[in-house]
């Protein structure tokens, strides 16, 4: 029996923190490594070091967000082609990629990871949002909400987020523990 209802190809998925959606908009993608100290989770906001210059080296590293002068460059893609291990799970559960290593530690090398620069892609908030909603991701931990760097919301939540001017939500979302809503990265 034939297809003959396509709505549902149409309407909005339910998107995995980190996943891409790539029917509403061209998906732009770059590579660096998990320069933090910490697990980068998939669908969190990254930056470059907060630094003077930026050259090759420091275009490379990311980090979660540092500060309210370091601009948000991108957000974690979800990767589903490296190793699997205790490395990769933050306490609270989620996956992401591994700490960087001490240099000469070849046992955990600096991983590699990809960002979304333009697409659609799965986030977590820790703040009801609107589709009119300004999209800000948060660069200190503390505040209303979850309190988790990289994370996104509605507003600063008093100079603990940056803005993100090329951003929407794609949907309305209640900051539920774990909701994940599309956002939509130009």
């Amino acid at each position: 029996m034939p297809l003959l209802n396509f709505n549902d190809l149409d309407s909005l998925p339910n998107l995995m923190l980190g996943e891409i959606w790539n029917k509403l908009s061209e998906v732009i993608a770059l590579t660096g490594h998990n320069a933090d100290t910490v697990i980068i989770p998939y669908g969190y906001a990254v930056s470059f070091p907060a630094s003077g210059t930026i050259g090759f080296a420091e275009a490379t590293r990311l980090l979660l967000p540092v500060d309210a002068t370091t601009p948000i460059r991108g957000i974690a893609l979800a990767n589903n082609s490296h190793e699997r291990r205790d490395s990769a799970v933050t306490a609270g559960g989620l996956l992401g990629y591994p700490v960087r290593s001490a240099v000469g530690n070849l046992d955990r090398p600096n991983y590699l990871m990809s960002y979304l620069v333009r697409g659609v892609i799965g986030v977590q908030i820790d703040q009801d949002v609107t589709r009119l909603s300004p999209v800000f991701a948060r660069h200190t931990v503390g505040g209303i909400g979850t309190g988790t760097k990289g994370v996104f919301r509605a507003d600063a939540d008093t100079a603990r987020a940056l803005q993100i001017v090329n951003a929407e939500y794609l949907v309305n979302g209640t900051a539920l523990a774990g909701s994940i809503v599309p956002l939509w990265l130009k």
